[in-house]
């Protein structure tokens, strides 16, 4: 099975490792079947157009989000609590979440 070099099979593998995350808590966190993610993450069979969707914009907010919290990082243990935090940041841009993060810090 050939896949794309833009599909969510073969750029998610390397998203979820910058992130440093496991399987199970993006499966969890993306509300996909762990063993079907783990198939698609390998290659091995194709995730469907909404699957593919809700995985690559999850990691890709999870990436700007960890990017505008830096130095601090993302709860890799509680994909719940990852999710609500994925909700309460849902319309800002990286520069408020930098903004508000700072702000906590500064009074």
């Amino acid at each position: 099975m050939a896949f794309a070099s833009l599909s969510a099979e073969v750029r998610a593998p390397i998203l979820i490792a910058e992130l440093k995350l496991r399987n199970a808590y993006v499966a969890s966190l993306c509300s996909i079947d762990e063993a079907k993610l783990s198939r698609a993450l390998r290659q091995l069979r194709e995730l469907s157009n909404e699957e593919s969707e809700r995985l690559m914009s999850t990691l890709l907010r999870l990436m700007a989000l960890q990017n505008s919290i830096a130095p601090f990082s993302i709860d890799r243990t509680d994909p719940k609590r990852t999710r609500a935090l994925l909700e309460a940041t849902e319309h800002w841009d990286e520069s408020e979440v930098r903004q508000r993060v700072s702000k906590l810090f500064n009074e």
